[in-house]
């Protein structure tokens, strides 16, 4: 007429290995023939562990960022074409002889590219010239510190970082801090140089290129000699006009060879001088040839590809500065997404603060794919506990719905700004109740929904605590009428939520007894 089935999370990790106490099945000795008769159960028993939860579900921890369209300039160059004339560093590793002799075990030097730099680019360049110029991957390059290592076995060599002054100047070293520190116990001899980050100067002039620009290749060159060429990256109009006045002295007077006295953009023109020393060598009394590439001379409108540069006097060519023409391309589409690190957050602002910097890491790697701005954009912000979402022109920001539930946010897809209608409550890491289903009951109803919980039971469990509680006079529900080979029980944090982990044997007793009402 009844019988009791004692259902344990540890009986069954054979047959299904994923069992834990918050969701488990048990596969049963024999089928349970359940449709000759009603039959009904209810849940007697309960032994479990107290713990902590998670107020975040593994399925609501990942965050997607989209980009489409073209990317739009913004300034986040912290070093610029004109600033990288002379950024250079020397690296050399010496072993003591005898006789107090040194002899170098490997030496580099390079001097960075000249373009403009935001800090990702400058820390991805300098790390791979360091990696292939001085085949060492012993270097990391953040926002406060320079760190160069070196192994040091015999406590026999000596360790030596020079740097230009410019290089110092740009972030603020001094020589003091060239000083390298021997690690006897390590067997390292390192250097730890603090620096100051460079910030990034505010530029509204007119945007004249970008890295999707129609006119490919714009350069000019003198004498046969490559002069300038705009790099594959954002350029304004006041960017271009510095990059060329420092140019003067690299390409021009600075060098011998060279039959430049100085260029400049002055007055919409750019002005180029020659060497009256260089008169009467390899173009007599001249003229010498100036040669603007086809990009060049459409990006600025000039009328003619080829210009002679007389020594007596000062070569003018018309410039017309004009916002970037762009090639018309079929724009894609762009996304990355990241998972949170946590899934218990005390407050609502731990979440936000741990959301933007997902986000951050998101845009970055968006960034890198189409060739845009490192400038991040802060999405969420918490006033009061209550949630707004602060939205940027051409991004997507997607949340799992639970966590826009909880914020009390529109949807799962944010694009415009909005603001959660109610403060956030967010779940404590202790649990009041335990809603138990069991699958094999026949569905009934809670507020108009079908479910298959058998009880909701009150936790007063303290962490570590292990508890056996005995239900009097138990509430049946209906068995579904079918052969049961198997039972699944699991636990959720509601009549309808996530399915709470516990870390710890659970065991339930059900009692299962025919329909009194059949009797």
């Amino acid at each position: 007429m009844s019988f009791y089935l004692m259902l344990s999370s540890d009986g069954s990790r054979d047959t299904y290995p994923n069992n834990h106490g918050g969701d488990f099945k048990v596969q049963l000795d024999h089928v349970l023939d359940m449709r000759s008769e009603p039959w009904e159960a209810a849940l007697v028993e309960m032994t479990y562990t107290g713990q902590p939860f998670p107020n975040l579900s593994v399925q609501d921890e990942m965050i997607t960022v989209h980009a489409s369209g073209k990317p739009e300039f913004e300034n986040d160059y912290i070093i610029t074409y004109d600033q990288t004339m002379y950024l250079m560093v020397w690296f050399n590793v010496f072993e003591r002889q005898p006789g107090a002799t040194k002899h170098t075990i490997k030496a580099a030097s390079f001097k960075l590219p000249n373009q403009h730099y935001s800090w990702r680019t400058f820390a991805e360049t300098f790390t791979k010239m360091y990696r292939e110029k001085f085949l060492s991957s012993n270097v990391s390059i953040e926002k406060d510190e320079f760190k160069f290592w070196e192994p040091n076995w015999n406590l026999d060599r000596s360790f030596q970082c020079t740097m230009s002054e410019p290089l110092k100047n740009m972030f603020g070293i001094s020589d003091s801090n060239l000083t390298p520190i021997h690690d006897h116990d390590q067997r390292l001899i390192a250097f730890k140089i603090p620096i100051v980050q460079p910030t990034i100067v505010q530029d509204n002039t007119t945007l004249i290129y970008s890295p999707y620009n129609k006119h490919k290749e714009a350069k000019f060159e003198v004498a046969g000699v490559k002069i300038f060429q705009f790099t594959e990256q954002y350029w304004t109009a006041h960017m271009f006009t510095r990059a060329i006045g420092k140019l003067s002295w690299e390409v021009g007077a600075g060098k011998d060879d060279s039959y430049l006295q100085y260029i400049a953009v002055a007055n919409g023109n750019l002005v180029l001088k020659a060497k009256s020393s260089k008169k009467g060598e390899d173009y007599g009394d001249g003229p010498i040839p100036v040669i603007l590439s086809p990009g060049f001379r459409d990006l600025f409108q000039i009328s003619q590809m080829e210009h002679d540069l007389y020594f007596d006097a000062e070569l003018p060519i018309p410039l017309k500065f004009s916002e970037t023409e762009d090639v018309d391309l079929a724009w894609p589409s762009f996304h990355a997404s990241r998972r949170l690190q946590n899934n218990f957050y005390p407050t609502i602002s731990s979440l936000i603060v741990e959301i933007n910097s997902a986000i951050e890491s998101c845009m970055l790697n968006i960034a890198k794919d189409r060739k845009s701005s490192d400038v991040t954009h802060k999405f969420f912000h918490d006033e009061k506990d209550i949630v707004r979402f602060e939205g940027k022109r051409g991004f997507t920001v997607r949340l799992d719905s639970e966590i826009l539930k909880m914020m009390h946010l529109p949807n799962r897809r944010l694009i415009d700004s909005v603001t959660g209608t109610a403060a956030v409550i967010m779940k404590t890491a202790k649990r009041t109740h335990f809603f138990i289903h069991c699958d094999c009951l026949d569905y009934h109803y809670i507020n108009n929904n079908v479910s298959d919980i058998i009880k909701t039971v009150a936790n007063s469990a303290q962490t570590g605590e292990r508890v056996l509680l005995t239900f009097q006079d138990p509430h049946y529900y209906a068995v579904a009428r079918r052969p049961v080979s198997n039972i699944n029980m699991y636990i959720t944090d509601g009549f309808y939520d996530n399915i709470l982990e516990f870390h710890t044997n659970i065991v339930f007793t059900i009692h299962f007894r025919k329909c009194l009402h059949s009797l």
